[in-house]
């Protein structure tokens, strides 16, 4: 049974989600947290928090070293950190299941908790509320929404389908675009998005739909275009006979 420093517990865990992760949720004996609980064994949860405090230490040595790159270095590094990140989105694209609507229909906020969670960052628990009842709204099945979540930090197969089977069987609705802003998960800025630029658009679902009234309406001008080449040669042939 392993214990940690509760000045420790609480400096870690406000970066981990979940309700295990809470001090309230723990017994603490002589200034010192008991980690374990039921779904996780207390050597996990040690490993947890020993894998997130890890990550800050490699978060800021990457930020240090960020501020001894050259201009030099980074316009040879630059080609290289491009084909890794074309990589990278390639193989998050073919992994994911879609259903419901086309991936290119989606906001750029669940576009972003998507390729966070993919990369394994961990989305803050309103990005992930907010991808879950998105995913709902649309009609991604709950497996294809479980599936968003495989590489988060703290995943865990079983609270995972709970809490994403609560969502939908809560049909919550998607926020809005202040309340993502606010919550640190609006993926843009002014001038990024054309469509997140117009003054109407203040919920994501409104892009969604907007961008499949463009591609309805592209698809049936390309009908159009089509068949009046269809008659038209059609016709042609029929002077020619």
């Amino acid at each position: 049974m392993w214990q940690i420093g509760i000045a420790d517990f609480i400096e870690i865990c406000p970066r981990i989600t979940g309700e295990r992760w809470r001090l309230i949720n723990h017994d603490v004996k002589d200034g010192k947290v008991i980690l374990g609980d039921r779904r996780m064994g207390s050597q996990q949860q040690l490993a947890r928090l020993l894998r997130e405090r890890i990550k800050e230490q490699i978060m800021a040595d990457a930020l240090r070293r960020m501020t001894e790159v050259t201009d030099d270095l980074a316009v040879r590094l630059a080609e290289a950190v491009g084909m890794a990140t074309t990589l990278i989105q390639q193989a998050s694209s073919e992994r994911l299941e879609l259903s419901g609507v086309e991936q290119d229909d989606w906001p750029p906020c669940m576009r972003k908790a998507v390729r966070e969670l993919e990369a394994g960052i961990n989305v803050n628990h309103f990005g992930r509320l907010f991808l879950a009842s998105i995913s709902a709204t649309i009609g991604l099945t709950e497996e294809t929404c479980a599936g968003f979540f495989v590489n988060a930090p703290d995943y865990n197969p079983e609270t995972t389908s709970y809490q994403i089977g609560h969502v939908f069987s809560r049909a919550y609705t998607p926020a809005g675009c202040a309340k993502l802003k606010l919550n640190a998960c609006c993926a843009v800025q002014p001038g990024d998005d054309r469509l997140c630029d117009q003054p109407w658009l203040d919920h994501p679902m409104k892009y969604l739909r907007s961008q499949q009234r463009w591609r309805m309406r592209d698809a049936a001008a390309k009908a159009d275009e089509e068949d009046s080449v269809g008659q038209s040669d059609a016709s042609s042939e029929g002077q020619t006979s």
